[in-house]
C-alpha cells in the first residue's frame, strides 16, 4: 500500500508540472506548458509596415523557447493568424509547441520586443523553426498535414507525398 501512495504522489506531482517535454532530440522539440507561460503574436508590428513574423514563446524554468515561422508574411495576414492561434489557446490550461533546428541565441535578444518581460529576462534563449501548435481545442501547423499522427516529426523528416 505504501508503494501505491508513492506512485500516486509521483503522478500527482508530475501532473502539476508546468512544462512537459514529450520528445526532444538535438534537432527537434515537442514541448507543452501552462498557457500562462506562453505568448503568441506577430513580431514588432507597425500597421504601416509591409511584413511581420509570426512568433510563439514558451518559458521553461530559466529558458525562453522562441518558435517562429520560416518566412515573413504581410502584417494583415500575421494579425489574422495571431487572432486564430490565440482563439485556439483561449480558455485552455496547456499549450504545446513543436519545432526543429534550434539555434542558441548569443545576443540574448528575442525577435520581438512585444513579449512580457519574463520571456526577455530568461537566462537562456533558444530559437526554433515552428512546426505545429496544439491545444485540447485543436492543432495548427505550418505545413498542411503536420498535425496528423502519422506525420509526427521526431528523428526523421517526413516523407514527401508522390
Amino acid at each position: 500500500m505504501k508503494g501505491f501512495g508513492i506512485l500516486l504522489l509521483f503522478f500527482i506531482v508530475g501532473g502539476c508540472a508546468s512544462v512537459r517535454v514529450h520528445n526532444r532530440t538535438d534537432m527537434f522539440i515537442d514541448i507543452e506548458a501552462d498557457k500562462k507561460n506562453t505568448w503568441i503574436g506577430c513580431s514588432d508590428i507597425e500597421l504601416k509596415e509591409e511584413n511581420s513574423l509570426m512568433t510563439f514563446y514558451l518559458l521553461s524554468d530559466n529558458t525562453t523557447h522562441e518558435f517562429m515561422f520560416r518566412r515573413v508574411i504581410d502584417v494583415k495576414r500575421c494579425l489574422n493568424l495571431q487572432k486564430e492561434y490565440r482563439a485556439l489557446a483561449d480558455g485552455v490550461s496547456k499549450v504545446r509547441f513543436v519545432g526543429i533546428s534550434p539555434r542558441q541565441q548569443d545576443d540574448e535578444k528575442l525577435i520581438t520586443d512585444r513579449v512580457p518581460n519574463k520571456f526577455k529576462n530568461a537566462k537562456f534563449k533558444i530559437n526554433w523553426t515552428f512546426i505545429r501548435f496544439q491545444t485540447p481545442k485543436g492543432c495548427e501547423s505550418y505545413f498542411e498535414g503536420d498535425c496528423q499522427p502519422d506525420n509526427y516529426w521526431s528523428t526523421t523528416i517526413p516523407q514527401t507525398k508522390e
